[in-house]
C-alpha cells in the first residue's frame, strides 16, 4: 500500500486545493461532489479536505472522453496532478483537460478517509497474521475468509462479516475497494515512480 502509509492524511500526496502549490512531485486531489450542472460544459462544485468549496470544470473536445454517468452528489472525485485555476467568473478550482487523470468513486469523502485509515491495518499481512475486520483480533491467514467482492477485507466468522458490513462502513466502501483503479491508486509509489498514473489504464467495476 505504497500511497497509504498515512492513509489519505499525507497532505503532500493528497493536498487540499490551497495546499497544491506545496505538494509532492506526484499528488492527487480528493473532493466530494456537492452539486453539478451542464450548460456549455460539465461544471461541478466540490468540497475538498479542508471543507472548502471549489469548482471543477471539464474542458474536453468531446464529452465521450469521460464517463459523466459516474458523477453523483456525495461521490468523491479524484484528480491526479490537479492544478489550481482561477476561472473568468472569479471562482477558483481545477480545470480538467485530460480526463484520463480523473476518476469518480461511489463513496463519500468521509468514508474514503476512513477507508484509507483502515486499509493498512486490515489488508496487510504481518508475520503470517491478518486482522479480522469485524472483531479486530489477529488470526493465521488460513483461518480467515475474505470478502467475496472486494477480496481485500478478512473475517473470522459470518457475524464479524456482518459487523464489518454494517458497523464499519464496508457496505459503503466495498464497491470502491473492488475497483481496479482504486487498488492501483493505493499501491502506486508516489515517491519513486517514473511514470504517470492514468486511471484509464485500469478497468473499474460495475
Amino acid at each position: 500500500m505504497a500511497a497509504l502509509a498515512n492513509g489519505f492524511g499525507d497532505r503532500a500526496k493528497f493536498p487540499a486545493w490551497d495546499d497544491m502549490a506545496d505538494s509532492a512531485n506526484t499528488w492527487c486531489f480528493l473532493a466530494e461532489i456537492v452539486e453539478f450542472e451542464r450548460f456549455i460544459r460539465y461544471r461541478l462544485i466540490v468540497r475538498d479536505l479542508h471543507g472548502d468549496e471549489k469548482v471543477v470544470a471539464f474542458y474536453l473536445d468531446h464529452d465521450e472522453e469521460f464517463d459523466f454517468r459516474t458523477i453523483r452528489v456525495g461521490h468523491t472525485i479524484v484528480i491526479m496532478y490537479a492544478q489550481q485555476h482561477a476561472f473568468l467568473d472569479g471562482s477558483l478550482g481545477v480545470r480538467v483537460e485530460e480526463p484520463e487523470f480523473v476518476k469518480v468513486f461511489p463513496i463519500s469523502l468521509l468514508d474514503l478517509q476512513y477507508l484509507g485509515r483502515s486499509i493498512p491495518k486490515y489488508c496487510s499481512l504481518q508475520h503470517g497474521m491478518r486482522v479480522c475486520h469485524g472483531c479486530d483480533k489477529s488470526f493465521e491467514k488460513e483461518d480467515l475468509n475474505r470478502c467475496g467482492r472486494c477480496l481485500q477485507f478478512y473475517y473470522c466468522s459470518k457475524e464479524c462479516q456482518q459487523a464489518g458490513w454494517l458497523k464499519k462502513t464496508h457496505k459503503a466502501t466495498c464497491k470502491t475497494m473492488a475497483d481496479a483503479a482504486f487498488q492501483a491508486l493505493i499501491n502506486f509509489d508516489f515517491d519513486n515512480s517514473d511514470r504517470l498514473f492514468i486511471f484509464s489504464d485500469y478497468r473499474g467495476v460495475d
